[in-house]
């Protein structure tokens, strides 16, 4: 099995700041579900805020998603998608934190990228993910990814599954960087476009990590 590079942290009085500069100094050899672990409580952080400090020196404040959010990120995916997700399905149980794993990326006060997943049983599925066009690049989406996994091991989950566009290369990409194999292709998922999705899915149990790229 793969040996993955981990990141470093640096720690503020109020709250842990993990810096993307620190990436790919240190060989990581703890299992995938004990390496976040090892620095972050990851329920207790997204619920207060967890800041990243990107590759270009900007801060990202990743936490969960709020109910007053969501005409934001409404307003965000209708930018960003043919066919935009409604409030109500950005809303869909979302206090239940147990069920629903939303989280919200900020750069100060602004709203540039959202994530959903929903825990069901020892799974989760990835719905949805999204940055906004013009802070594209600064591997915000792949931040969101890696925290959202961290904290799916640390509820339990044992896999993970999402769909994504067959034309999407570039999000392909990203989930193969992280183990996701393509085990299927569900025909005109994407009605409006009449495009098909593969759907992808990795084991969380027995993966090791590369942190936060």
């Amino acid at each position: 099995m793969t040996n993955w590079n981990l990141f470093t942290s640096k720690i503020s009085k109020r709250r842990k700041t993990l810096d993307s500069k620190t990436i790919n100094s240190l060989k990581q050899k703890q299992p995938f579900q004990k390496a976040g672990l090892r620095y972050l409580n990851w329920l207790d952080q997204i619920a207060q805020g967890v800041d990243v400090h990107l590759i270009d020196g900007t801060v990202l404040r990743v936490r969960r998603m709020a109910n007053f959010d969501v005409p934001t990120v409404c307003h965000l995916e209708e930018k960003i998608f043919p066919s935009p997700w409604t409030e109500e399905g950005f809303l869909y149980k979302l206090d239940n934190h147990h069920f629903n794993l939303s989280l919200i990326g900020q750069i100060g006060e602004e709203v540039v990228a959202y994530t959903v997943s929903f825990f069901i049983l020892d799974e989760l599925h990835l719905s949805n993910i999204a940055v906004k066009p013009g802070v594209r690049r600064k591997k915000i989406g792949e931040t969101l990814l890696w925290i959202s996994l961290q904290v799916g091991l640390e509820m339990g989950a044992q896999r993970v599954h999402l769909e994504v566009r067959k034309s999407n290369k570039t999000a392909i990409a990203l989930y193969q960087k992280y183990q996701f194999e393509i085990v299927g292709i569900r025909k005109g998922y994407y009605e409006s476009e009449n495009e098909d999705a593969l759907l992808m899915s990795r084991n969380l149990k027995l993966e090791k990590t590369h942190g936060l790229v």
